[in-house]
């Protein structure tokens, strides 16, 4: 049964946005999607505040005790959950945004670059936007048409479970790593190729905006 704007299963990924993509305007019971892209001050500012998120998420006990879905959906009965994070619960802000830029990942390497989550979400927007809304598989379908392969796998990892995420396919995209020290830091890779750093640049020219004179 469809839900009168965005689903909760779907939006998930929505949350993402904090993170830099693009991203949705919430009201009180509806979603109203809005395709823009989150700016930073200064290109080097997108990976300091992934990185944050990505440390948070890892450090958080209730990763591995709750779903992505669980914590969006659990919003309906406790406003508060899936906001925070505790022992036995993961924020969906944080998750999501990570989930967000992991599924951009995915897109951009499955296309060679040629197409991002902006894609899904404009062509999202576009055909079910408004009164109609979209199913957690519309959405996921829509993501599929736009990188050319199938992604069941992924969101079923990602969104439905408690496994670990995957990083290793932005690390080797974007050529970066993770810092020796244990913070979850992330930054640029020794051995990247030109085409991982023109990746990178790509990514952190998307997420600038210069304030100009």
């Amino acid at each position: 049964m469809r839900t009168r704007i965005w689903r909760r299963t779907a939006t998930v990924i929505l949350l993402a946005l904090v993170a830099g993509i693009q991203g949705c305007r919430a009201g009180s019971a509806d979603l109203e999607p809005v395709v823009y892209t989150f700016r930073f001050p200064a290109p080097e500012e997108y990976l300091v505040s992934l990185s944050s998120r990505i440390a948070r998420l890892q450090n958080s006990p209730g990763r591995l005790l709750q779903t992505l879905e669980e914590a969006s959906l659990g919003v309906w009965e406790t406003a508060s959950s899936g906001v925070g994070t505790t022992p036995t619960t993961v924020s969906y802000y944080v998750k999501g945004a990570i989930v967000g830029f992991l599924l951009d990942v995915r897109i951009r390497s499955a296309t060679g670059g040629e197409r991002s989550l902006d894609d899904v979400m404009r062509l999202a927007y576009q055909r079910y936007g408004g009164e109609r809304g979209f199913t957690p598989e519309e959405f996921r379908a829509t993501a599929e048409e736009v990188a050319g392969t199938d992604l069941t796998q992924w969101f079923r990892r990602a969104v439905a479970s408690t496994e670990e995420l995957d990083y290793e396919e932005a690390l080797e995209w974007y050529g970066l790593r993770f810092a020796e020290d244990g913070s979850w830091r992330l930054e640029g890779s020794e051995e990247a190729s030109i085409t991982q750093e023109e990746n990178l640049q790509a990514l952190l020219a998307s997420a600038w905006q210069d304030p100009g004179p």
